[in-house]
């Protein structure tokens, strides 16, 4: 049974571990995590099994668009549906928010990332070269939101 919760600067330590996991050589650094967990119009979901987070997501809205920053989730824990749910709350949230379109970023290739997004109805927008450095390149990828929480359903 997982249960969800809003992250706060106290998780900054476990998210960072949480990062080097997943993203290895490219997890956030502590400061930048710091930052994203204060920063004004942010809103950041932990994924728990018991007192441990398992994944987390997290958004940033310059209305009328929210961007999801991040979402990870540790490898043994895929497949399950919490990638698919922590979207899914904060899709809620910045529709709550007045929020009209969604965006994220994806490493080019990231197959499993894909298929989860298109099939929440994220769409193919561009591609943006070199972001995550030097020849690692992403795919921008756009969903227009519902005007209410109701409508998504």
């Amino acid at each position: 049974m997982f249960t969800y919760r809003d992250l706060t600067l106290l998780d900054a330590i476990a998210i960072f571990q949480l990062e080097k996991s997943v993203f290895l050589k490219d997890a956030w650094s502590l400061p930048q995590i710091k930052e994203e967990l204060s920063g004004p119009r942010r809103r950041y979901i932990a994924a728990l099994v018991g007192e441990k987070i398992i994944g987390y997501a997290g958004v940033a809205i310059t209305a009328p668009t929210g961007d999801i920053h991040s979402v990870a989730v540790l490898p043994e824990y895929r497949r399950r549906g919490i990638a698919r749910e922590l979207i899914a709350k904060l899709e809620a949230w910045v529709i709550d928010q007045r929020v009209e379109l969604l965006t994220l970023e994806m490493r080019l290739g990231n197959e499993e990332a894909a298929s989860l997004y298109q099939s929440l109805g994220y769409k193919e927008l561009a591609i943006r070269r070199n972001y995550y450095g030097v020849g690692v390149d992403a795919i921008v990828m756009q969903k227009e939101l519902p005007k209410s929480p109701q409508e998504m359903r």
